[in-house]
């Protein structure tokens, strides 16, 4: 068969293509295409990205729907890739729709493609386009289901918290009733936010319209008391989840130990804990982790150490979150941090560039050059990308060195590989060039950071090291391009008097 299609003319080729493909599509779907396609390729000799053929579109479609819609992981990336996606939605759908208003001189009823409209103007965070077209619809009398559900969603991907509740009560005096959805976006936005006493309010309309809090919401309201610092709202609203009867889950308890974590409370957290246990609720890695990094952050170090015991001890296998956590409280020990990296081999753990990021802060103090080096090349071992953290920190330990060759070398492959530096980035070879007398080489460095942002901190650095050379004519020169933030500076260490300003 595919020898004699393969002698068609080549119109004939394309229409036997296209109708394969629409059979494809009206039969099961999307995934008989690619098979379609595969035909076309192999027996017709119709290559899909070939605009001669009638599967052209369809890849070129299909190609632009894989990049550009966001993958699962979420991140603030991701998050800004999915509203560029629905932005391009929107801005076609929209342009549907307005040409069709004014074709009829009326809004379309609604259908599919109306809920379609304002679910991507709702994702992109189109505040403006969907209030036009809610505005239209009101003239009509006729406000379609979901459309204000869609406009709070706008509000809070554009972060405009303070207009959700606004935006709930138009909807209720349209006379539009709130369902589930609606409180549980209005309660996870508001409580991101950090609006307290809006979450409270909105609770009480939910259970005043005949709605019961699930689990994850009385989470997202615990966690929200607990990331507010308040201790008491937190555990007020795990007290009403027992009370409505809800069993809390590992999310709940690891919430709750987490805070008493941020507290230092570190016998509230094992109690916590048997609770937990006593529930028949395990704790699992997140559990862990989330309470380790509370105590490195208030510096219980050793309790650090115990709760990675106590995860051992539960069987549960540390992952590269964990043990990052555990290298963060080692670092102020070169000799520690690198008997803390050894667990990532223990257990079979990928190194990230977190990890080895902590790993060369350790080699700072010592200066430890050669051990700093054998961190970088582990960086290209496992396959990862030099960052600008990386990069900054290798130039610490050369100029605690006072390496200022290996200093430049470095800065200078940092400015090729990364394409915006901050002020900091010139710290290293600022404070190496200061230290040993180089004063033209570091006030140009800080003219040139001068230019990124105030560069305040360097400009603290470098007068530092002038003082304590006592080098008066770098001082001099420093002030007469650092202007009056030099001399404050100068001031504030009481030195100012008798050095040859010319302000």
């Amino acid at each position: 068969m595919s020898g004699a299609l393969l002698l068609l003319s080549g119109s004939f080729k394309t229409t036997i293509c296209q109708h394969l493909l629409s059979i494809g599509k009206l039969a099961v779907g999307r995934a008989p295409i690619l098979s379609a396609n595969r035909f076309a390729v192999r027996c017709l000799g119709i290559r899909p990205g070939d605009p001669e053929n009638g599967t052209f579109r369809l890849g070129e479609r299909d190609k632009e729907i894989r990049d550009s819609r966001p993958s699962r992981n979420k991140g603030e990336a991701n998050n800004g890739r999915a509203v560029t996606y629905w932005a391009r939605e929107a801005d076609k759908m929209y342009r549907e729709f307005r040409f069709i208003v004014q074709e009829s001189n009326e809004v379309p009823p609604p259908s599919n493609k109306l809920f379609s409209l304002f679910k991507s103007l709702g994702l992109a965070g189109d505040v403006e386009r969907l209030d036009e077209v809610l505005r239209m619809y009101r003239r009509a009398g006729r406000i379609p289901e979901r459309a204000h559900f869609w406009k709070m969603n706008a509000l809070s991907v554009r972060r405009r918290h303070n207009e959700l509740l606004p935006a709930y009560e138009q909807m209720l005096q349209d006379n539009m009733a709130p369902g589930n959805h609606v409180f549980n976006l209005l309660v996870s936005s508001l409580a991101r936010s950090g609006r307290l006493a809006e979450v409270a309010f909105i609770v009480q309309e939910m259970v005043k319209h005949g709605f019961v809090p699930s689990a994850e919401m009385y989470n997202t309201l615990i966690d929200s008391y607990a990331r507010a610092r308040n201790r008491e709202g937190a555990m007020w609203w795990f007290e009403r989840m027992l009370e409505a009867q809800i069993e809390p889950n590992v999310t709940t308890y690891s919430t709750m130990a987490r805070m008493y974590a941020s507290f230092g409370r570190v016998e509230e957290v094992l109690l916590t804990l048997e609770d937990m246990r006593a529930a028949g609720v395990q704790p699992n890695v997140v559990t862990y982790g989330g309470l380790m990094n509370e105590f490195v952050v208030h510096g219980h170090r050793d309790t650090v150490f115990q709760m990675f015991d106590m995860m051992l001890a539960d069987k549960i296998r540390p992952n590269c979150i964990v043990l990052n956590t555990l290298l963060k409280s080692s670092v102020h020990s070169k000799t520690e941090a690198f008997k803390t990296y050894e667990l990532f081999k223990k257990y079979s753990v990928r190194p990230s560039i977190v990890t080895l990021s902590s790993l060369l802060k350790a080699t700072v103090r010592t200066a430890d050059v050669e051990l700093a080096e054998r961190v970088v090349a582990e960086v290209a071992a496992h396959g990862l990308k030099m960052d600008h953290i990386i990069y900054t920190t290798l130039m610490s330990v050369y100029a605690k060195a006072d390496l200022v060759a290996k200093t430049e070398e470095t800065f200078l492959r940092l400015r090729c590989s990364i394409k915006e530096i901050d002020a900091l980035a010139f710290e290293p070879l600022v404070d190496v060039h200061s230290r040993i007398g180089n004063s033209d080489r570091a006030i140009e460095l800080l003219v040139e950071a001068r230019q990124i942002a105030r560069a305040s901190r360097l400009l603290g650095l470098i007068i530092r090291n002038f003082l304590s050379r006592g080098d008066k004519e770098a001082i001099s020169k420093l002030l007469r391009i650092g202007g009056k933030p030099a001399e404050e500076t100068l001031a504030l260490a009481g030195l100012k008097e008798g050095m040859d300003s010319p302000l």
